[in-house]
């Protein structure tokens, strides 16, 4: 793979990866109040959210 190409592809990643990333914070925020401290109990998806920042 030439140098350009690989450039490309990874400009193309990072780019869904912030598109990923807004979307996951869009879900965050949309959720009713209370949810997301339920949520973070949740042994599963307290850890998940805990490693992309999110708090009570």
């Amino acid at each position: 793979m030439k140098l350009k190409q690989a450039v490309e592809k990874r400009v193309n990643e990072i780019a869904g990866f912030e598109e990923k990333s807004s979307d996951f914070q869009k879900l965050i925020d949309a959720l009713p109040p209370g949810q997301v401290k339920k949520l973070l109990k949740d042994p599963v998806c307290g850890e998940i959210l805990s490693k992309y920042g999110v708090s009570e």
